[in-house]
């Protein structure tokens, strides 16, 4: 992380507080000599130019699961215009006209119309998916464009370094105020990202910006959906509790039709047996009755016969022409009497085969009316069955779904608990680093005090050495002088 001297320290402590699972980075190629993060797990660097995607292909080709990419990006997929522009690291979708303010002098030496893509269709069509990317770095302008391509999968990045603008001159355009820092402090805010730190770069107008996930925000957000989680399976078991309360109640009814029907068909059953031995039984003895009214009849006729021959037997001297008329008027009664029986006997007939018939006739009705509504209730009594196995595996699946949010709940929990353990890791380090720190200044001031003390000493033992040496040089010149006198008193006459 050369590249970054300042924010450098900041990211490798994040790396621990929010280790990178992999790096996604915008604008990789820039000018650095050696890639700054070759050290992440997953990477995948995008790189619009060619030249400097060339030079970022071969940097990154010994990476074990590093991906580059040539691509611009931008806000929505289609098609941009790309500035190839005489200050290099400034190439992109910004017109020269953008950058004037920073750049007088700066110029497009060529510019030609590519397709685009966005954040959110790169990451997602990467092997492992976007969800293994939770640093960012947009190393280019216009920042704010780029993030609005990334969508929703902001919310999963827990560190983004951006390449801004470091403030807005007063009535700047809305595109110039869009790529500047406070904006993009406020647009970032909505993901949860707050801002940490800056790095000039060597124009001082420019900036990378470093923005951090809060845990605290995190963590509301995270007990926020643990509550909605919550609430949503309470309401869950009270539909389903409400939904298993109804099934029950169908059974029940189900069951209560279903022994209502075996009842009905009993009865049915043995109202067409009876039935069937009513009619049998009445078509018997009408017949029987029939032939005994014929046998019944046909005595009669033969006992008025007998009665005639023995009447005329008994008024054979009586006058014929009496006779005659009476036997006339007895038989003619007898005549008249025998029709109307005769009639009798008839009309009885056909009324009885008259319902026989009808009698055949509502039994086939019976017949056929139980049929269709036997059936009728077999086609509904399965048509229930049906509804209770499809609500059965209904109530089977929201059981599954219940299981899998509570698998998601507990994942999360363990996830706070890592967090909070995170947290703690991070304030004891911090608290070590402050430890550490005020040790560093006590042995510093104890080393410049020691240093003062030895300069002190130093300066005593040379200025103890000059007078040693002023010492020595008098002992020397004591002894020459003695010398000398000597010398003198010997030459002395008489000495």
């Amino acid at each position: 992380m050369s590249n970054y001297p300042y924010l450098s320290a900041w990211l490798q402590c994040l790396m621990q507080l929010a280790p990178p699972r992999g790096l996604v980075h915008v604008g990789a190629g820039g000018s650095a000599r050696q890639y700054p993060f070759t050290n992440m797990p997953c990477l995948l660097a995008l790189e619009a130019d060619t030249q400097q995607h060339a030079r970022l292909q071969a940097q990154l080709q010994n990476h074990p699961h590093g991906q580059v990419l040539q691509a611009v990006v931008a806000g929505q997929p289609g098609s941009a215009e790309f500035f190839t522009l005489s200050q290099t690291l400034e190439s992109g979708l910004c017109a020269p006209a953008q950058l004037q303010a920073l750049w007088p002098n700066i110029k497009a030496l060529h510019s030609e119309t590519l397709p685009t893509t966005t954040l959110q269709t790169l990451l997602e069509q990467t092997p492992d998916g976007a969800a293994a990317f939770n640093w960012a770095v947009i190393d280019c302008l216009p920042a704010n464009e780029l993030l609005q391509g990334a969508g929703e999968l902001i919310h999963g990045w827990d560190v983004l370094v951006v390449r801004a603008l470091k403030d807005a001159a007063a009535g700047a355009n809305p595109s110039t105020y869009a790529m500047s820092l406070p904006a993009l402090r406020q647009q970032l805010s909505i993901y949860g990202l707050e801002f940490v730190a800056t790095e000039e770069e060597n124009h001082p107008q420019l900036v990378r910006a470093l923005f951090v996930r809060n845990p605290a925000l995190q963590f509301a957000k995270d007990e926020a959906a643990l509550t909605a989680a919550r609430d949503e399976q309470a309401k869950l078991a009270t539909e389903r509790q409400t939904a298993l309360s109804t099934l029950q109640t169908q059974h029940d009814s189900l069951v209560q039709e279903k022994a209502k029907l075996i009842a009905d068909s009993a009865e049915m059953a043995k109202a067409k047996d009876q039935l069937g031995a009513q009619l049998s039984t009445e078509t018997k003895a009408r017949a029987e009755a029939l032939a005994q009214r014929e046998a019944e009849a046909k005595a009669k006729s033969e006992a008025i016969t007998q009665r005639d021959a023995l009447a005329k037997e008994k008024v054979a001297l009586a006058a014929a022409r009496d006779e005659q008329t009476k036997l006339a008027a007895e038989r003619q009664a007898a005549l008249s009497t025998l029709q109307t029986q005769h009639d009798s006997l008839v009309q009885e007939k056909a009324k009885l085969i008259a319902d026989n018939a009808e009698l055949a006739k509502a039994k086939d009705q019976l017949s056929t009316q139980l049929a269709a509504e036997t059936k009728a209730r077999t086609e509904a009594l399965a048509q229930r069955e049906t509804e209770a196995k499809a609500k059965a595996e209904a109530v089977a699946q929201r059981d599954a779904e219940a299981k899998a949010k509570s698998d998601a709940i507990a994942q999360r929990d363990q996830l706070a608990k890592d967090k909070a353990a995170l947290t703690a890791a991070r304030d004891e380090q911090a608290k070590l680093a402050t430890e550490r720190q005020n040790a560093l200044v006590t042995l510093q001031q104890e080393s410049e005090t020691k240093l003062q003390r030895y300069q002190r000493m130093e300066a005593d033992n040379q200025e103890h050495a000059m007078r040693q040496q002023m010492m020595q040089d008098e002992l020397i010149r004591a002894e020459a002088q003695i010398e000398l006198i000597k010398d003198l008193l010997l030459r002395e006459p008489g000495l």
